[in-house]
């Protein structure tokens, strides 16, 4: 028995498909990121070829090219890679309620999630200036441009933003950044960090100096 299926329902499939390739992508990523694999995430996920590639993670920078990308990814790859600092170290991404907005004519896509990590690092504690490992509360979003090549969807830009990095005895009203991260020495960064850290005596609101975005573009705007 043969099921007739129209274009209409063609498209919705097509989108779905697309959705959850993209949701995927970036759970490959935080994957990577499990595995201290940052070089993993250049060569398979971001579209390498493209000139408009960037990427910027926390407070490390931002990195603009596919030269400067990949250089930067190579490099935080060697230092996740350093076991100096990485006694008692954990990092585990929580990434959840997906965004994700196709372009009209389906090659191009905003996605965007939010993520709550419980994290073990080396911090400076309130009221400590000496780094010690330490139990942390990371909330975070990723927002990535993603673009449909060969069949295949990847990065090509990639943005992380942090808004606090809170000692898990004191909570985010007492230290809301306790592990500022410094741009790595061996690459300089094309664009300074964007601090979003958030701040206990600021006035939040959709369109003020303090808010809770990058925000998303309207469905079918780009």
């Amino acid at each position: 028995m043969e099921v007739e299926i129209s274009e209409q329902q063609i498209k919705k499939l097509q989108k779905a498909a697309s959705i959850t390739e993209i949701q995927m992508l970036m759970g490959r990523c935080v994957s990577y990121l499990n595995q201290m694999d940052a070089r993993s995430i250049w060569d398979k996920l971001f579209i390498n070829g493209d000139p408009d590639v960037s990427i910027e993670l926390g407070d490390y920078g931002g990195y603009d090219g596919p030269e400067h990308v990949k250089e930067f990814l190579y490099s935080f790859h060697e230092y996740l890679q350093d076991p100096s600092d990485k006694r008692g170290w954990m990092d585990i991404y929580n990434i959840n309620t997906p965004y994700i907005i196709l372009s009209n004519d389906g090659s191009h896509a905003y996605a965007a999630w939010n993520c709550f990590s419980p994290q073990a690092k080396q911090a400076k504690p309130y009221p400590s200036e000496v780094r010690t490992l330490t139990a942390i509360w990371v909330a975070r979003k990723f927002i990535a441009d993603c673009v449909l090549n060969a069949d295949r969807w990847k990065f090509r830009k990639l943005q992380e933003v942090v808004y606090i990095r809170t000692p898990y005895e004191l909570g985010w009203i007492k230290q809301p950044d306790c592990m500022r991260q410094e741009p790595l020495d061996c690459v300089v960064p094309d664009r300074q960090p964007r601090i979003y850290t958030y701040h206990p005596d600021a006035i939040y609101s959709p369109t003020g100096l303090y808010n809770w975005g990058p925000f998303p573009p309207e469905e079918g705007s780009f």
